[in-house]
């Protein structure tokens, strides 16, 4: 009969403490929508003292630290949420994500492996390993990642441009043209794709189509753009 009420006790508290970091985490995520990023970080925080084996927020604390450029602060979270539940695709993938920010190419693509044994078709894992390929210069193989990712996937714009941005890098113009001509019909406020789009259109010395691109994207707001039409527009 004791051991009976000391597992009534346990559980009881355990749902307690799960009800306590779901709300720290309902807290998060409205900080979050709200634009406040290190705001949520410190609900995470507090879910995770609540209940340090919870892998969902370490997960999603590594999220908001990547989103602040705290690279290895994210991987550091993402390390721990693996340690708790090795079985999620996502996690290893947006670990891969920081690690190419922090230019470990190989590592990213170690990563991304992994998050690919757990789901053979997840588009994000295929493209995140091709930035990481990109990264190596190795283009043959991002290609071949970012094409696999479109396949699963016809509407990933963000795969279309990075493609685009491998094939000109392989002197491939025409095909990196017709890339980010995808991307941009996906998605029309695409900005890096016009910028991308009319770097390579200055390549193949198209300077009208270029700067006509770079107004675009200065359109929606890129100082990039605008950088290369104080330059490029004369």
């Amino acid at each position: 009969m004791k051991n009976l009420i000391i597992i009534i006790l346990f559980f009881s508290f355990s749902v307690v403490a799960q009800n306590k970091s779901e709300n720290y985490a309902d807290k998060a995520f409205e900080k979050y929508k709200a634009g406040d990023i290190k705001g949520a970080i410190a609900e995470l925080d507090k879910a995770i003292e609540n209940n340090p084996k919870d892998a969902e927020s370490f997960y999603n604390r590594g999220l908001l630290k990547d989103a602040l450029k705290d690279y290895e602060s994210a991987i550091a979270d993402y390390d721990k949420s693996i340690e708790l539940d090795p079985s999620k695709a996502e996690t290893y993938c947006n670990r891969a994500n920081s690690k190419n920010s922090l230019k470990d190419f190989e590592g990213a693509i170690k990563d991304c492996d992994k998050s690919l044994e757990i789901n053979k078709n997840y588009p994000l894992a295929y493209n995140t390993r091709g930035n990481a390929h990109n990264g190596l210069k190795d283009f043959k193989n991002a290609i071949e990642d970012f094409t696999k990712a479109i396949e699963i996937d016809p509407n990933y714009a963000k795969a279309y441009m990075n493609r685009g941005n491998s094939k000109d890098n392989m002197g491939d113009q025409y095909g990196a043209l017709d890339d980010y001509d995808k991307a941009i019909k996906i998605n029309p406020k695409y900005v890096n794709a016009y910028l991308n789009r009319g770097i390579t259109k200055l390549h193949m010395e198209d300077k009208e189509g270029a700067i006509e691109d770079w107004k675009k994207a200065k359109e929606l707001g890129s100082s990039v753009a605008e950088e290369l039409l104080e330059r490029f527009d004369k």
